[in-house]
């Protein structure tokens, strides 16, 4: 199995959002991107969204895989880099990952620049997404024109289930990050669920690597196994896995007695 990155932990008395709630919470823009933007073509550029900051504990633990990332896929720090994060199923909290990891990234980076790819299956959004841009004729001068200041920018990205247009968007998105590269410090695809869509082993052989976000009580390490046996056979680089809902049945404070 690849790297096991440090576990994190949800907020005392909280569950950590899932990802149900977190999808809810990208269409309810609750933060605003500190840097205005020029929105071309037309609300493409969106901000971040609400994000779950956890406890002090959970907050440690993020930098700590944030850390871990960066050292995997960048280890001379030169940025320009693109990392994918896919969870084994759903609810296991990858859009909060996602997002965490870009704020830490941008804080990081001088020219605090982070995008990030929303993929969501086909059919969920019927908002602007960057592929029915590029369909529309916007080449990928014209959106990355709209993210020239420092932040984190987000784009929605529409997936398909049938084959010739996948193709299609899969060459686009390629030719995409590509070019991001160049603008942003860091290019971080928030993925569907494994086995979803297509799009991830395209993509996955693209990126520097990718993050399996794992649930610790439910995931099996059979099927991690599986995945990476998979992935090494399609030639994509896994940086490691992260264990979320981690708890442990020896509270904190009775462990440093041990």
């Amino acid at each position: 199995m690849g790297k096991i990155f440090e576990a994190m932990y949800g907020a005392d008395g909280d569950s950590v959002e899932t990802e149900t709630e977190a999808n809810k919470q990208h269409e309810v823009v609750e933060e605003t991107v500190e840097n205005s933007v020029r929105r071309y073509p037309e609300n493409l550029i969106l901000p971040l969204g609400r994000t779950f900051d956890g406890n002090a504990k959970w907050r440690r633990d993020m930098r700590k895989v944030t850390i871990n990332l960066m050292v995997q896929a960048d280890p001379q720090e030169v940025g320009g880099k693109a990392v994918m994060f896919s969870g084994m199923s759903k609810n296991v909290g990858t859009s909060t990952v996602t997002a965490q990891v870009a704020k830490i990234l941008a804080a990081e980076y001088s020219r605090h620049r982070v995008l990030v790819l929303d993929v969501r299956e086909a059919g969920v959004s019927d908002a602007m997404t960057l592929d029915r841009a590029m369909m529309d004729g916007y080449s990928v001068d014209d959106v990355l024109s709209g993210c020239d200041s420092e932040g984190i920018f987000r784009m929605l990205v529409s997936s398909s289930d049938e084959q010739g247009r996948s193709a299609m968007i899969s060459h686009q998105l390629r030719e995409f990050i590509a070019k991001a590269r160049e603008h942003f410090d860091w290019v971080l695809l928030d993925m569907p669920k494994q086995g979803s869509t297509p799009l991830a082993d395209s993509l996955g052989r693209v990126v520097d690597g990718v993050a399996i976000v794992a649930n610790t009580g439910v995931t099996r390490v059979p099927a991690i196994n599986a995945v990476e046996e998979d992935m090494e056979q399609l030639g994509i680089n896994l940086l490691g896995v992260i264990l979320n809902f981690r708890k442990y049945p020896i509270p904190s404070w009775l462990l440093r007695f041990l």
